[in-house]
């Protein structure tokens, strides 16, 4: 994990325009419309992996649920708590990824991983998936959105020998993935959907095509 790059960004936000951002991902659109599509729900507690500034988290506790917000950098999320409700539902957590964690097994009902674990390696990264399969309840979901490797932008920055990741102008390194590589690496869940969306985003202060991978997924 690349603590000391992560807490630049934090604090600069030059490149990455999640780290601002107030208004909740995209992937938890699919997820309701999913849910709601075929007669699905999902209970708390909720784990927001990599909470940042709380957007995603605050979402949720919005609609009633007891999130747990995770990350190794907490001011950005608990100066962005005003509203009690927030506060009251919302357990900030101060945690570095990919240690485990200590809660019971077979917790949560469902865990987030919105463009969190992007710079784990790979024996970090299946660190973290067994910690997201054992704190996860039977029954319970796990959401991951994640970076396609389909962008355009990414043929100008430097790719690694394995070509899982770019290097960022920021210096972090950010995980790309594909279909069928998401897939296989979450063999241990059963999926139930993947699904590719572009959009335009702010990236290093240019406005480029993006393409982005949502999974859900159950055990």
């Amino acid at each position: 994990m690349q603590y000391q790059q992560w807490q630049d960004e934090y604090k600069q936000g030059n490149y990455l325009p999640t780290i601002k951002r107030n208004r909740p991902s995209s992937s938890l659109t699919l997820l309701e419309n999913y849910l709601k599509e075929n007669q699905l729900n999902y209970a708390g507690p909720i784990l927001d992996l990599g909470c940042g500034n709380g957007r995603n988290s605050f979402y949720f506790a919005n609609k009633g649920y007891d999130v747990y917000a995770l990350d190794f950098i907490t001011e950005s999320i608990t100066k962005n708590i005003k509203d009690r409700l927030w506060a009251d539902r919302i357990k900030i957590i101060r945690h570095t990824l990919p240690e485990k964690t200590n809660f019971k097994s077979n917790y949560f009902g469902l865990i987030l991983d919105i463009v969190t674990t992007i710079s784990l390696n790979e024996s970090e990264l299946k660190k973290m998936r067994a910690e997201i399969y054992r704190v996860l309840r039977r029954g319970g979901l796990f959401l991951t959105y994640v970076v396609s490797d389909k962008n355009s932008y990414q043929a100008s920055l430097k790719k690694f020998p394995n070509q899982k990741f770019v290097l960022l102008p920021n210096t972090i390194k950010e995980r790309i993935w594909n279909p069928i590589s998401l897939l296989k690496f979450y063999d241990n869940l059963t999926p139930y959907f993947i699904r590719t969306s572009s959009r335009k985003d702010l990236v290093n202060g240019k406005l480029r095509a993006m393409e982005m991978i949502t999974a859900l997924f159950v055990k």
